[in-house]
């Protein structure tokens, strides 16, 4: 695969176990555990590979001997599901904000567009594969988050750090446009703080380089706590 461009190490990362399910990865101080159902490029490689791990940006993994890339974002916590919901649980659940730049189509050659794009999307699937809210999805799908936590609200800030990974792939970006729909997708839930957002000149010349649209779903509802 190619990647971009990447700067030196900026932090500890460690494997520190590996099992027939996954492996347990140290970040920092925290462990977290990938699994090659989610991860499954790393299910057939050596140990030595598979230890051979880099943090070359904060947000960002990156094993050089297999030339993958992942986002640390896309890593599950302790109490975090798989994958970022769509914001469709039941009651009460914060603010939060995200982005993502999704692939769609009938069907899709979803290693392909990985290997061209040099990053492991947070999630694919397939026509009919089961989903978190459909029991068979009913198109094809490659989505990159962006490396913000959700609990970051501006959506400026958002858009930023998923051009961040988007604009040194711009040429494969514009192929894929030019094969699938392709856009970014920006989703806000607020109940007091402002769900407005800005766009500067410089972003949006960003956005057009890529021939990106965008999509933006904003809700804001009130919360009561006796309720």
């Amino acid at each position: 695969m190619k990647s971009a461009a990447r700067g030196q190490p900026t932090s500890v990362v460690e494997v520190t176990n590996v099992s027939k399910h996954g492996f347990w990865l140290l970040l920092d101080d925290r462990e977290q555990f990938l699994s090659f159902e989610h991860f499954p490029w790393f299910r057939d490689v050596s140990i030595g590979e598979l230890c051979n791990v880099q943090l070359p940006h904060p947000h960002h993994l990156y094993w050089p001997d297999l030339d993958v890339d992942v986002a640390v974002e896309s890593i599950p916590g302790p109490a975090e599901p798989a994958h970022p919901a769509a914001g469709k649980a039941e009651g009460w659940m914060g603010e939060i904000a995200y982005t993502y730049f999704r692939v769609k189509g009938d069907q899709l050659p979803l290693d392909d567009i990985t290997s061209c794009m040099g990053i492991v999307p947070t999630e694919s699937w397939q026509r009919g594969d089961p989903g978190k809210f459909n029991p068979s999805r009913p198109d094809a799908g490659w989505c990159l988050y962006g490396p913000l936590p959700r609990s970051e609200l501006s959506l400026d800030r958002h858009i930023d750090a998923l051009l961040a990974l988007l604009d040194d792939r711009s040429s494969v970006i514009l192929d894929l446009g030019q094969q699938f729909e392709v856009w970014v997708q920006c989703v806000g839930y607020y109940s007091s703080s402002s769900p407005g957002f800005h766009l500067s000149r410089h972003t949006v010349q960003r956005i057009a380089k890529l021939g990106l649209p965008i999509d933006v779903d904003l809700y804001f509802h009130e919360y009561r706590g006796d309720e």
